[in-house]
């Protein structure tokens, strides 16, 4: 296991054949803190996001693309969350999507839009593939440890920055969760996670050189999933 130092603000993880494999900050909390913490940290946190990744899916319409969740799954078909902003010009209110594919491991599926609320900028698609669904968890406590994590830049770009959670205000929506764990294009409808790998928001607000990011709580993700 090898570390470097990444981006100015933190130590990235590689494993012997050089790919990443995980994130830690520091300038907040320390060097050498970061480092043991990393240290300690990567093989269980290797697993939660292995599983997490399992149930991450790219959102691809046109000429412009972001990530989805798998939030249910069974007999051939499968729902996925979203973020409304990323579908709205492509899909029409009657459940019609023109352009709008799910990709996960080379699989491309057509999708349907199967509900939506855009005042808390979340859709909801089904696709005829069975991919692995997250579990979802509550809402995060102030301070909670949260992951984001999307495909910005395909589908085997599988991405993710760690952090806190540091409030529920701040976003263009009602159902809001901020983190300064860190978001930005192609991260939109992709997950925040715990670190039990439980779905605890949809990320909807993040960008390039942010401090912060905001993601809809799983009070609007069970609200849209129950109508």
């Amino acid at each position: 296991m090898g570390f470097e130092v990444y981006d100015g603000y933190g130590f990235l993880a590689f494993d012997s054949a050089g790919e990443p494999k995980a994130w830690a900050r520091f300038e907040v909390t320390g060097l050498d803190w970061a480092l043991d913490q990393l240290r300690c940290a990567v093989p269980d946190r290797m697993a939660t996001l292995g599983t997490v990744k399992a149930s991450l899916v790219r959102v691809e319409v046109h000429d412009a693309a972001g990530s989805g969740v798998v939030v249910r799954a069974d007999e051939g078909s499968s729902i996925v969350i979203t973020a409304w902003h990323v579908v709205e010009s492509y899909c029409l209110f009657d459940g019609e999507c023109v352009g709008v594919s799910v990709v996960q491991n080379g699989k491309r599926s057509h999708a349907t839009l199967i509900n939506l609320a855009p005042e808390e900028d979340l859709a909801v698609l089904r696709v005829d593939a069975e991919f692995p669904a997250i579990p979802i968890g509550g809402i995060p406590s102030l301070e909670t440890a949260v992951t984001t994590v999307g495909m910005p830049a395909g589908e085997h770009d599988f991405q993710y920055n760690e952090g806190i959670v540091v409030g529920y205000d701040g976003c263009s929506f009602p159902s809001c969760v901020r983190t300064n764990a860190r978001a930005w294009s192609g991260f939109s409808g992709g997950a925040l996670v715990n670190e039990q790998g439980e779905l605890v928001g949809v990320i909807s607000e993040g960008w390039l050189g942010s401090t912060y990011s905001n993601a809809v709580s799983t009070q609007g993700i069970r609200r849209i999933l129950l109508n």
